[in-house]
């Protein structure tokens, strides 16, 4: 209940909940909703509801997050959320009426990437196979949900409003978070005082400010006139990020960074120029990659981490057991991880001498576990083709919906391999299937433009 008691808490919530309140008045009354007030709706819309699905029972959003509605109820208070859930998502949804024509198109160029199709129809036939059914298709239908919802914001927003909107989400989880740790500190609820600000956990905080760091320091260098402003963000943003103290999120931050400095440069090349530049760059990272491998003690040293990532390589072997154990199809969608079924629970094997694991910390681990090779398979193959649609971006000279859509792929990956939401309930398959369907579009808009919404 901290959620509904605690003011600070409250007012960072009803905030958006009372611009979205607004623009519901508004419509109801059937008055006419001005261009600016359209584009605030589509900012809190996407900016609210994101900050649900971020959000998981360790966060300020607590309860009233998206994932809870496909996690195992043991809070007493389940129904009340689940009411307050039920109620948000219908104001969203009423704001969504005119548009219902996006939801068709949604569908439509969802299963264009018939590997995603694969992923998300194995999360609800999982069901059959679970040693929990109703728990795994609750959860593949909320996964469900959340991939139609993602479908719907990939057709009303190109790959540049997007962008603008993640920068403003981030701008949002960076003030709030930051409001919450100076003036909430006694409730962060970390004991290592690393800040965790709204997300729920230090090392989800640090990854989504690395991203925002560098998405508003392009920001910064693409326009000028708001250059200082997009600066200062950027900066508050590493701070933010710093004070996590997580090292996975610094290693984001480099790569992203280095992903964007050698975009930008190959993007201002002829083809061959950028092909000969790129075959370069491959042939001098075997060189750096050994080096790493030879000094990976060293490298961890100066990342605060030990060479078995903080315990992580002592349950990660039972974890690839626990796989071979089902390797085709896995355990189901949220079929492994069941602390509250005691001696029956699929994982009560895996701990360690320091702590008892409730995830595999690896997103990959994580969805061999539920899907087994089939589901690694189909997401391999979702991912490659995402990966050609976003170089054949390049190739129809849209170099800067390339960039964002190349850091967002580094970003799902890079934070993958210590984070658990490859698959889950996340702000990351929101994300992946968000690119999915906005790469449909943008290649079929090439081909046959005709077709494709405005």
């Amino acid at each position: 209940m901290k959620i509904l008691l605690n003011p600070i808490l409250l007012i960072l919530l009803f905030v958006p909940m009372a611009i979205v309140g607004t623009i519901f008045i508004c419509a109801l009354g059937k008055r006419r909703i001005e261009s600016n007030l359209l584009n605030l709706e589509q900012s809190f819309t996407f900016g609210f509801l994101t900050l649900l699905v971020v959000g998981d029972d360790r966060a300020y959003v607590g309860n009233l997050s998206v994932q809870y509605l496909g996690t195992h109820f043991e809070n007493r208070n389940a129904s009340l959320y689940i009411i307050l859930q039920l109620v948000t998502y219908a104001l969203v949804i009423f704001l969504l009426r005119s548009r219902s024509h996006y939801f068709t198109q949604a569908i439509g160029f969802l299963v264009r990437d018939p590997f995603l199709v694969g992923l998300l129809i194995l999360g609800v036939l999982s069901s059959f196979w679970s040693e929990t059914p109703l728990d795994t298709f609750k959860a593949s239908l909320v996964l469900l949900g959340l991939a139609i919802y993602a479908s719907i914001i990939a057709v009303r927003c190109n790959l540049q409003s997007l962008t603008k909107h993640l920068r403003e989400f981030g701008l949002w989880v960076t003030g709030s978070s930051a409001l919450v740790q100076i003036f909430l500190p006694s409730i962060s609820g970390n004991p290592k005082d690393a800040w965790q600000g709204i997300t729920g956990h230090p090392n989800v905080l640090g990854a989504m400010m690395a991203l925002n760091t560098v998405l508003w320091w392009l920001h910064a260098v693409d326009r000028p006139k708001h250059r200082w402003g997009s600066i200062a963000i950027a900066m508050t943003s590493l701070i933010v990020m710093l004070l996590t103290n997580s090292s996975g999120s610094r290693v984001i931050l480099v790569t992203l960074a280095s992903v964007a400095l050698v975009t930008r440069v190959l993007t201002q090349l002829r083809f061959r120029q950028a092909f000969t530049a790129f075959l370069f760059f491959l042939v001098f990272s075997i060189p750096v990659f050994l080096s790493i491998l030879l000094n990976m003690e060293a490298i961890f040293g100066l990342l605060g981490k030990d060479k078995n990532l903080t315990g992580r390589g002592e349950f990660w072997p039972d974890i690839i057991i626990a796989i071979e154990r089902r390797l085709v199809f896995g355990y189901g969608y949220q079929g492994f991880w069941q602390s509250w079924r005691g001696a029956e629970n699929p994982a009560a094997h895996i701990r360690t001498p320091f702590f008892i694991p409730t995830h595999s910390h690896n997103g990959f681990l994580e969805l061999a576990l539920a899907f087994g090779l089939v589901g690694i398979i189909f997401f391999s193959l979702s991912f490659v083709r995402n990966t050609i649609y976003m170089f054949s971006l390049f190739y129809f000279n849209k170099s800067s919906e390339a960039e964002i859509s190349l850091l967002l792929l580094t970003y799902i990956i890079c934070s993958n391999f210590s984070e658990s939401g490859l698959w889950a309930i996340s702000y990351y398959p929101f994300l992946y299937i968000l690119l999915s369907v906005r790469h449909g579009i943008e290649i079929a808009k090439e081909n046959s433009p005709k077709i494709v919404p405005p």
